[in-house]
């Protein structure tokens, strides 16, 4: 900001005054307009603004638990995700946003479709997920992610979930493989459970 007067020197000093006041306002009103420019970009959006861009974007679902990037990777992908909410596409893609998926690390969350048991060939466990003759499990589905996430975070991925599938659908399950992971590194402290999060949790 600039504290000298570009007016002529014989001009009054209560001119000069007012045109470094001038100056100095002119300075605040292009610092709070880089702001601005910035409201609708989920990128550069300041943090505390993130919630109206999500709105303005009408993101199906806003948890202030998710993780800043994860607010904003959601905003960006909102209008791809409206042009094919409903498909197995978008629930592979909510998954990615959310880092239960990693594509580019060969990470893949596996989605299960139909439950109902019309073989006895061992293709299947009886784990409390699959059973016989049910008409409409054909419309469930289970998640199996490639990694332990904690009860509260498998919660908001539900929802997240269930946000962006097909409404004729049900989520059972999300599954993860917590095997490779008996080594200290997660503590069963009713924040991790041995393996399988019930859709019904939380």
């Amino acid at each position: 900001m600039s504290s000298i007067s570009l007016l002529p020197s014989n001009e009054s000093e209560i001119a000069k005054a007012i045109d470094i006041a001038n100056s100095k306002r002119l300075d605040l009103i292009g610092d709070e307009l880089s702001i601005v420019k910035h409201l609708a970009n989920p990128l550069f959006c300041p943090l505390e603004f993130l919630p109206f861009l999500a709105y303005a974007f009408k993101v199906d679902f806003w948890d202030e638990e998710l993780k800043e990037s994860e607010k904003r990777d959601l905003i960006k992908h909102s209008i791809l995700l409206h042009q094919r909410k409903g498909t197995l596409w978008a629930i592979e893609e909510v998954l990615e946003l959310v880092n239960y998926s990693n594509k580019a690390k060969g990470e893949y969350a596996k989605i299960k479709e139909g439950l109902r048991l019309d073989s006895r060939d061992g293709s299947y466990k009886y784990d409390g997920i699959y059973n016989h003759g049910s008409n409409d499990d054909w419309a469930k589905y289970v998640i199996y992610v490639p990694k332990p996430i904690t009860i509260s975070r498998a919660n908001i991925a539900r929802k997240l979930i269930e946000a962006y599938a097909p409404k004729r659908s049900h989520l059972v399950a999300i599954v993860y493989d917590i095997a490779a992971s008996r080594d200290g590194t997660y503590f069963y402290n009713n924040e991790i459970t041995h393996g399988k999060i019930g859709a019904a949790n939380g």
